[in-house]
């Protein structure tokens, strides 16, 4: 039988060997070979693209790190362009709007966004506040579930999941 103690400790988030240095290609071997079971594949991926899109005061290797580290918090991270549009006079509906500057720019090597989207849940809100603080974002939003579930693809509140937008200038 069990402890609370080892109960407790199977619970907490492994301990994720990640580079000191923000060297790429050492960031891309750890980040490729963490479990499939704590990272899907695809979630990879947008970390990969993420360490390709130093600017300005976007910083990929402290948000990656950082959303590893409090992998609790969040069920999905993309990181685009776009920003939200509410239909009409219909407050609630809601779209997300792009474009394809990342089609113009990835020939050179670029992958051009500016917009970390986060799925979460409304409890963690207040547990992001100390995290984002060293982002160096100049705009965080946490959607209401409405317009969460209308970008999620749902007719209405998805429970209590909610959309963080942080967004670098």
């Amino acid at each position: 039988m069990k402890t609370s103690r080892q109960a407790v400790r199977k619970r907490a988030a492994p301990k994720l060997p990640l580079p000191r240095r923000h060297d790429a290609a050492e960031w891309e071997k750890a980040i490729r070979e963490l479990p499939d079971d704590v990272v899907s594949r695809p979630q990879k991926l947008q970390f990969l693209l993420m360490l390709g899109s130093a600017f300005n005061k976007f910083r990929p290797f402290a948000v990656v790190r950082d959303l590893l580290r409090h992998r609790a918090l969040w069920r999905g991270a993309v990181m685009d362009r776009g920003y939200t549009i509410v239909e009409g006079t219909h407050t609630d509906l809601c779209r997300l709007s792009s474009d394809l500057i990342h089609l113009r720019d990835i020939g050179t090597g670029v992958w051009n966004v500016d917009t970390l989207f986060v799925l979460t849940d409304a409890a963690s809100e207040p547990r992001w506040r100390p995290i984002l603080e060293g982002w160096g974002a100049a705009e965080v939003n946490f959607l209401d579930a409405a317009e969460s579930g209308q970008l999620l693809g749902a007719f209405g509140p998805m429970g209590d999941l909610k959309v963080m937008t942080v967004w670098w200038e």
